[in-house]
C-alpha cells in the first residue's frame, strides 16, 4: 500500500466517508488489520461455548413434529433451528474430521445442518458411483458418520433428494430454465421414476452408526424433494421452446386436461373467446430503425458503455436493423438500456409486443414496458427472451398496469453482457388477445402449450393446468416417500417462492412447513452463468436499504399456522458489510416468530477446513467475519433473547380460481413488495382461504425513516442513509449495526460509541451467555467487525468484482474502534479464536457502570465481559 493510499484510507475512517469510496487492498501489515485465526474445526471448552444450547443427542428424545404451527422436539419443548449447508465434496468430510467439525458447530450454536447438492456428481465430488448407477459406498460410509458426529452433539439433519442431478436425456441446448430437469420433472413420467429410485436408495440406506435408516432416524428432522423447483414459474418461451419428448408430453397432459374440464369443443370455444381482443394501430416510430435511432435512446449509466448503429440486413423484411455493441458493463445490471419513451398505454387494457432479434452468441435479454419517470415501476411487462445467432421472433401479450400518460416505455437491458446484438420489427400494438384458434379443437389435438396471445380465459387454464400438475407430481411423491418409504420426518416439496402464488398455494396445502431463500446482494453473472471472471456485486449493506433488503418481502411468505424456515440466506462474501448477516437475520426472524434459519453455505470441499482464506461467495467456514455473530445468532434465535412480536399481519389469498388471478395479476404477490416495511413493525404472513377472488391485503400505515419492532426491541433507521442504523435492544441481547461511527447509540443500559471504522460502517453486538439481562449476567460475548477479507484482495475500481483475484490467506479483520458503557462492575477480557483470553482491556467506572474501549490493538472480534 503506497503512503498515500495509506493516508486516504486513514482520513476516510476518520471522517466516516460514504461507502462510496474506494477503499485499497489491505493486509495483515495495514494499519488497523489483523488476521483473526477462527478455526472450523476448534472443539476447545472455552468462554465461547453455545454447546449447552444442545445437551444431548438430536432426537433422543423422540421425533421433531409440528404444534401450533411450530416445530417441538420429543419433549414437547419449542424448537428452533439454526445452522448451515455442506454442499458437494464439503458433505463427504474425512471421517477424522467429522467429530471435530460436528462439535465446533455445536460449540458456535449450530443445531442443524442441510444436505444439498449431494446428488450432483460422482464421487468425489457427489454420492454417485462413476456412471450414476448406484450410490458410492465410500461417500455413504463418509455421509453416515458425519450424520452420526452431528447425531451425538445435538444437531438435527435436512436432507435434500434432487437438486443438481441432471437427468439423462435432457438435449445440451435446452432452455436454461430446464437446467437439472427443473420443472421437467414435475410431470415427465421417467424423470419422476428417477427422483423414487433416489429416494428410496438414500433413504432406505441403513447407517451403520446410527443403526436406523434415514427414512426413520429421529435425528432427520426434514427431507425436502426438489430444490428450487417448479413447472408453474417456467417461463413461456421456454415452455414453447421446450424439446421433444417433454413438449410431446406436456401437450397430451394438457389436452386431457381440457378435455376433462369442457368435454366439448363448443363449451371450450365459448370460455376462451370471452374477452379477446383483435390487434389495434402501431404505437411505436421508426420501429425498423429505417430512420437511424429517431424516436429510440440508449442509457449508458453507472460508467455503462455501448453504440447502435443502423445497419442493413437482407436476412429480415424491411431490410433494416439496429447493431448494439456494448463494450463496458455498468455498476448495476440495469445500466445498459434501449428504449422508446413517451408512450401513452391504458390501465388493463391488452398489448402486443412483437419484435426480431439476434445476438454475436447465445444471450440473453431482458425486455419490458415500465414508467420512463419515478418510480419506474413496470408496467405490465418483465420478461426474458434468449437470443441465438439465428433471427428470431418473440411475441409478448400483456396487460398494462399502473402507467402515466404520455411516460411509459418499450425497454431492452442488455444486463451487462458485452458482446453484439440486434434489432428490429419491434412492434407494440393494442389488442391481440386471442380464444381458440382457427382450426383448432379438442378432437383435433391441436392445441399448443403456452399459447403466445391467448385471452385471459385461456391463459387461467392454462396456469392452471401447470398448478394442478405441479400439485399431483407433488401428492404422488410425499405418498411415495411417506408411504411407500415409511420417511417419518417432516417434509417439504419445494421453495414457496418458486411458482409465485401456485407455489405459496403448493407448500401451503401439501408441504409440512414452508421454506424459502434469499441472499442479500447475491452475485450476478451477466454472460454464462457461474462464470468466475465475469461477475459482480453492489457491494453496499443491507441496513441502507430503505425496503427492508431481503427480510420485508420474504416474511410475507409465512404461512399462519405452518412452520417458517429460510433453508438458503447469505449476504455473500466479498461484501464489505458481511459481518451484519448473523445479527440481522436472526433478530428479524426471532421477532416474526420463524423456525428455521440455514446461511448457505458452511462447506463445498472436503479440504477446506484447514485453509486461512475466503475461498467463494458463500463459504461460512473460512469467513470469519460472519462466523464470530453465530453465538450472537444463537442467543437471539435459538435461546428466544430476542421477543416474537404481537398483533400479526395477515394478507389472504383465495384459492378457488387461482388460475384467473395469476392470469389477470401475475404470480407476484403484491404484499410482498408494497407492504415490506411493516414486517419492520409488526409480525407478517397469509392465509389460504377456500373460494374465488383476489388477495385481500391488511390495511396499514407503516411510518418512512425510522421503524420500531412492536415489541420495542428492534429499530431499523433509514432516515439519512448515510447514517443507517439497525439495533437491538433486549434484556440479554444489543447489537449495533449500519454506519454507526460518530454516533452515540444507547442501547438500554449499555451505550455502544464507535469512534473509528473505515467508511464509517461496523456491526457490534453483545449477548449474555447465560441468559440473563446484561446487567446481571457474569458471561457477556461482545463481537465488534467491520470489514473482513482476504489478503490483497483484486478489486476492481467500483469495488463490485474481484474477479477470479481473491487474494491470499491470511484473511484479515478491520478492527472496530468503540467505546461501551456497560452496566455494573465488569472486567473485560480479550479473547482468541477459540474463545481463551489471551489479555485484559483497561476499565474505567462510569455513570454506574464500567466505560471500556476496544479496538485494532487487541487483533480480535471477541471480548468477554465477566463480573
Amino acid at each position: 500500500m503506497t503512503p498515500r493510499r495509506c493516508l486516504l484510507s486513514c482520513l476516510a475512517a476518520a471522517l466516516c466517508l460514504p461507502p462510496s469510496f474506494a477503499v485499497a487492498q489491505v493486509s495483515a501489515s495495514t494499519p488497523g488489520y489483523f488476521p483473526f485465526a477462527l478455526s472450523p474445526l476448534d472443539t476447545t471448552q472455552s468462554f465461547v461455548d453455545l454447546s449447552f444450547l444442545s445437551p444431548e443427542p438430536a432426537g433422543a428424545a423422540g421425533r421433531v413434529t409440528i404444534r401450533d404451527g411450530h416445530f417441538v422436539d420429543g419433549n414437547g419443548n419449542r424448537l428452533r433451528l439454526l445452522g448451515s449447508n455442506l454442499t458437494f465434496s464439503g458433505a463427504f468430510p474425512d471421517k477424522e474430521l467429522a467429530p471435530q467439525l460436528a462439535g465446533h458447530m455445536r460449540k458456535l450454536g449450530m443445531n442443524v445442518i442441510r444436505f444439498h447438492h449431494l446428488d450432483n456428481s460422482p464421487s468425489p465430488r457427489g454420492i454417485w458411483t462413476a456412471d450414476f448407477s448406484a450410490l458410492d459406498p465410500d461417500q455413504l460410509d463418509r455421509l453416515d458418520w458425519l450424520i452420526f458426529q452431528l447425531k451425538q452433539k445435538g444437531i438435527y439433519v435436512n436432507l435434500n433428494l434432487h437438486v443438481s442431478r441432471t437427468y439423462p436425456g435432457i438435449p445440451a441446448d435446452a432452455p436454461q430454465g430446464f437446467k437439472y430437469g427443473k420443472g421437467l420433472d414435475n410431470f415427465y413420467p421417467p424423470f419422476i421414476e428417477q427422483q423414487k429410485e433416489y429416494a428410496r436408495r438414500l433413504l432406505t440406506h441403513r447407517n451403520p452408526y446410527t443403526k436406523t435408516t434415514y427414512a426413520e432416524e429421529p435425528a432427520v428432522v426434514v427431507v425436502e424433494l426438489n430444490n428450487e423447483n417448479s413447472l408453474t414459474d417456467k417461463n413461456w418461451n421456454d415452455l414453447r421452446a421446450m424439446p421433444e419428448p417433454f413438449r410431446g408430453e406436456l401437450t397430451r397432459q394438457w389436452l386431457a386436461w381440457l378435455k376433462a374440464r369442457y368435454g366439448t369443443t363448443a363449451k371450450l370455444r365459448d370460455a376462451w373467446n370471452e374477452g379477446s381482443e383483435p390487434l389495434g394501430d402501431e404505437l411505436l416510430a421508426n420501429r425498423d430503425f429505417a430512420n437511424g435511432l429517431d424516436g429510440w435512446a440508449l442509457e449508458q449509466g453507472g460508467g455503462a458503455k455501448m453504440e447502435a448503429t443502423a445497419v442493413q440486413d437482407a436476412q429480415v423484411a424491411g431490410g433494416h436493423a439496429l447493431q448494439i455493441t456494448t463494450q463496458k458493463p455498468g455498476a448495476q445490471s440495469w445500466n445498459l438500456q434501449f428504449h422508446q419513451k413517451g408512450l401513452t398505454l391504458e390501465e388493463g387494457k391488452p398489448y402486443t409486443l412483437t419484435f426480431r432479434a439476434r445476438a454475436d452468441q447465445p444471450r440473453s435479454l431482458s425486455v419490458g414496458v415500465r414508467l420512463d419517470q419515478e418510480p419506474w415501476t413496470m408496467c405490465g411487462l418483465n420478461d426474458s427472451v434468449d437470443l441465438t445467432t439465428e433471427w428470431s421472433q418473440f411475441t409478448t401479450v400483456f396487460k398494462c398496469t399502473g402507467p402515466q400518460p404520455e411516460h411509459v416505455r418499450v425497454s431492452f437491458n442488455f444486463n451487462n453482457q458485452l458482446g453484439e446484438f440486434w434489432l428490429t420489427e419491434v412492434s407494440l400494438r393494442r389488442g391481440g388477445l386471442v380464444g381458440l384458434g382457427e382450426g383448432q379443437s379438442l378432437e383435433a389435438g391441436n392445441l399448443p402449450v403456452a399459447p403466445t396471445n391467448a385471452s385471459d380465459a385461456q391463459k387461467a387454464d392454462f396456469y392452471q393446468f401447470l398448478g394442478d400438475t405441479e400439485c399431483r407430481y407433488v401428492a404422488d411423491m410425499l405418498g411415495y416417500v411417506k408411504g411407500e418409504l415409511g420417511v417419518k420426518a417432516l417434509v417439504c416439496d419445494s421453495q414457496a417462492s418458486y411458482g409465485g402464488l401456485q407455489g405459496m398455494v403448493r407448500e401451503g396445502t401439501l408441504s409440512d412447513y414452508v421454506d424459502m431463500h434469499a441472499y442479500w446482494q447475491h452475485p450476478r453473472f451477466p454472460g454464462k452463468p457461474w462464470d468466475s471472471n465475469n461477475w459482480s456485486l453492489p457491494n453496499t449493506s443491507m441496513v441502507a436499504a430503505e425496503d427492508t433488503g431481503t427480510l420485508g418481502s420474504r416474511a410475507w411468505l409465512r404461512l399462519v399456522g405452518k412452520p417458517f424456515t429460510m433453508s438458503e440466506y447469505d449476504h455473500p462474501a466479498p461484501n464489505d458489510h458481511s459481518a451484519e448477516l448473523f445479527p440481522m437475520l436472526a433478530s428479524f426472524a426471532a421477532f416474526q416468530d420463524w423456525d428455521g434459519l440455514y446461511q448457505f453455505n458452511y462447506s463445498s470441499r472436503s479440504d477446506a477446513y484447514d485453509v486461512a482464506k475466503i475461498q467463494g461467495y458463500f463459504e461460512l467456514c473460512c469467513h470469519p467475519g460472519k462466523r464470530a455473530f453465530l453465538p450472537i445468532a444463537a442467543l437471539m434465535f435459538r435461546a428466544g433473547a430476542v421477543q416474537p412480536g404481537t398483533d400479526p399481519l395477515v394478507a389472504t389469498v383465495p384459492t378457488g380460481d387461482l388460475g384467473r388471478v395469476l392470469a389477470t395479476t401475475g404470480q407476484g404477490f403484491p404484499p410482498a413488495t408494497n407492504l415490506r416495511t411493516a414486517a419492520l413493525v409488526r409480525p407478517v404472513g397469509f392465509r389460504l382461504a377456500e373460494g374465488k377472488g383476489n388477495i385481500e391485503a391488511p390495511a396499514v400505515d407503516v411510518p418512512a425513516g425510522r421503524r420500531v419492532s412492536n415489541t420495542g426491541e428492534i429499530a431499523w433507521d433509514v432516515t439519512d442513509k448515510q447514517r443507517a442504523t439497525y439495533t437491538v435492544n433486549a434484556p440479554a441481547v444489543r447489537a449495533a449495526v449500519g454506519q454507526v461511527a460518530g454516533q452515540e447509540l444507547k442501547l438500554g443500559d449499555v451505550v455502544v460509541h464507535v469512534t473509528k471504522a473505515e467508511k464509517g460502517w461496523a456491526c457490534v453486538a453483545l449477548g449474555a451467555l447465560d441468559g440473563k439481562p446484561l446487567a446481571e449476567s457474569s458471561k457477556t460475548l461482545v463481537v465488534a467487525a467491520g470489514r473482513v477479507e482476504n489478503s490483497n484482495l483484486g478489486w476492481n475500481e467500483d469495488r463490485t468484482t474481484v474477479g477470479r483475484n481473491w487474494g491470499s490467506a491470511p484473511t484479515v479483520a478491520e478492527g472496530i474502534t468503540a467505546t461501551i458503557r456497560f452496566p455494573g462492575a465488569v472486567k473485560v477480557s480479550v479473547l482468541d479464536g477459540i474463545g481463551a483470553p489471551t489479555a485484559q482491556v483497561r476499565t474505567t467506572p462510569a455513570a454506574g457502570g464500567t466505560k471500556f474501549e476496544i479496538g485494532p490493538q487487541y487483533k480480535t472480534l471477541w471480548y468477554a465481559v465477566t463480573r
